[in-house]
Order: structure tokens, then C-alpha cells, then sequence
């Protein structure tokens, strides 16, 4: 899947065919060294698919030399930083499929990070322009004057000063969106309740460790979206109309990385093993599956 993923870049053609997609003027020279460096960095994960920096310089390679989220989005990986895994697929969409704040944090995206690794001229005008067009959309979807408007309305001033020729905002002043912290190794759960937050956007979400023998009682709610199914349900999950009344989307789990069992918004069971039980959405066996999901859901598990 990961070689695959590399190669199906290459075999989206040379690059003059992404520049004209962007409406940029030919430049053979600088046409032949964007090839060059596609190319190198292409074969380096070819070589080395689970080599993740290389993977995440091919994927902001995309964005920003290229312009091209949609090529980004084809080299996406859970390995990769949450920042990626969730704004990119969201920049390949349409501005009116985007709700407020994914306008928002695009457009943030766009002006505090991708803007100031582009090369002055072209790469950074047009990473200025995406930035733009989603503030521009978050102000006219979001009318509500609150903090979140005033920031936006910030930010596009300084996208406007900065396409007039003007310099880009301190990079201090305005950090981009955070990637989430890498997640600690999982401990042994608490005796009593704990409460997890569990992502559709990750396969599978670790809830701590447990002893064989133990009573665990489950108890779910919330309510998270399978992008496949483009359809939302609860932990219990509900049948998308895929065909043969298949229930799918429902709250499962898994103890030491064995085969997955349903446990929908409650349900109680007796550790057949010590190890660490993972939480997760059902959807398939393809972690690049769960990448364009959004949402997440509370399960509280008590240790009886």
C-alpha cells in the first residue's frame, strides 16, 4: 500500500501537467528542477516507504512547490504528523463543503506554514491566495463576532498586506496548527472509571492495559462521521444502505493486536488476557481508510 501510494504520484505524469492545472506560466528552467527534486525525493520513498520524513517532504512538496493538495493527499499515512492527516484532505475539497472552522484552520494553515516555506514570487502567491479564499469563507459563513472572527479577520489582513508585496506576519505572532503530541506509552488503566476519546480518524486508539480476569464494563456515546459511507451514527453504528443490511461505523476493540470484537455503546467482558486494549471505529482493515473520517466519541470503561 505505501509503495503503491509513491508510484501512483509518479504515474500522475511530469510535472508541466500539475503546473498548467495551477494556471502558472511555463518556466522550462525552473520546470526541470521541480522534476529533478520530485524525482529524487519520489525514489527515496520508493526505496524506503516507511521512511516518514521523507514521506512528509513528499507531501509538503505537493502542497506548496506544486500547489497540488489533491497528489498530496494520495501520499497520506498514519505515520504522518495529525496536522497533515487533517488538513490536507480538507484542502482538496471544495470551499463550499468546508463548515467554519475547517476554513479557518486552513486558512491559518495556509498563511503561517505553507506561505512562509514558499519561495517568494509564484509558490508563495498562490499559497497566499488558498489562504485567502478560506478566511474569506469563514467570514461569510461565520457572522457571530467572537474571538475566532476577530483572529480571522487579523490573519486576512495580513494575507492581503502580504500579496500587495508586504512581509508575512512574524511567525511567533501567529504559531500554525499544533500536531498532536506523540501519544505516551500506554499505562495500566486506573481501577474505577476512566473516560477515552476515541478518533474515526485513527484505526486504532489506545485505552491502557488490563489484566486478564478483569470485569470491564462499557459504556459509549457521541457521534462520529466514516467519510466512505458519507454518513454519520453513533457507537452502536447503523446499516449506510452498502447492501445486506451490513451495520457498519459501530465502536470495536482489540486486546494485544488480536482479532477485533463489536462493542457498540455498552457492553461488559472478562480480559481473556493481560495487554493493551485499542478502541476504534469499524471500517475496513486499511489504516489509510480511517484519514478522511472526522469525529470522535467518550467511552467510559469501568473495571469491576
Amino acid at each position: 500500500m505505501w509503495r503503491m501510494s509513491v508510484i501512483a504520484v509518479l504515474a500522475a505524469g511530469p510535472l508541466a501537467a500539475w503546473g498548467q492545472a495551477t494556471s502558472r506560466p511555463v518556466d522550462a528552467k525552473r520546470q526541470a528542477a521541480l522534476n529533478a527534486e520530485l524525482s529524487t525525493l519520489t525514489r527515496k520513498l520508493i526505496d524506503n516507504p516507511t521512511d516518514v520524513k521523507v514521506r512528509t517532504e513528499l507531501i509538503r512538496f505537493c502542497l506548496v512547490r506544486m500547489n497540488a493538495p489533491e497528489k498530496a493527499n494520495t501520499l497520506l499515512h498514519v505515520s504522518v504528523d495529525a496536522t497533515l492527516r487533517r488538513l490536507v484532505p480538507l484542502a482538496c475539497k471544495n470551499l463550499e463543503e468546508l463548515d467554519a472552522a475547517s476554513c479557518f484552520d486552513l486558512g491559518k494553515w495556509y498563511l503561517c506554514d505553507l506561505a512562509p516555506a514558499a519561495e517568494a514570487g509564484i509558490e508563495r502567491g498562490e499559497m497566499l491566495t488558498r489562504a485567502r479564499a478560506f478566511l474569506e469563507r469563514f467570514l461569510n459563513v461565520r457572522a457571530r463576532k467572537d474571538a475566532a472572527r476577530i483572529e480571522a479577520m487579523v490573519l486576512l489582513d495580513d494575507v492581503k498586506k502580504a500579496l500587495a508585496g508586504g512581509p508575512l506576519p512574524p511567525p511567533e505572532s501567529k504559531d500554525p496548527p499544533k500536531p498532536e503530541p506523540e501519544p505516551a506509552a500506554p499505562a495500566d488503566a486506573p481501577a474505577g472509571p476512566s473516560v477515552i476519546e476515541v478518533h474515526a480518524q485513527t484505526m486504532w486508539n489506545a485505552a491502557g492495559k488490563f489484566k486478564k480476569g478483569q470485569s470491564l464494563e462499557f459504556r459509549a456515546g457521541g457521534i462520529w462521521s466514516m467519510q466512505s459511507q458519507r454518513g454519520s451514527c453513533t457507537p452502536d453504528g447503523r446499516d449506510f444502505g452498502s447492501g445486506g443490511g451490513k451495520i457498519q461505523g459501530y465502536l470495536r476493540g482489540r486486546i494485544a493486536g488480536g482479532e477485533p470484537f463489536k462493542i457498540g455503546s455498552q457492553f461488559i467482558m472478562a480480559m481473556p488476557a493481560d495487554g493493551l486494549l485499542e478502541l476504534g471505529m469499524e471500517e475496513s482493515s486499511d489504516p489509510q481508510s480511517y484519514l478522511d473520517n472526522s469525529g470522535s466519541i467518550k467511552v467510559t470503561i469501568t473495571v469491576r
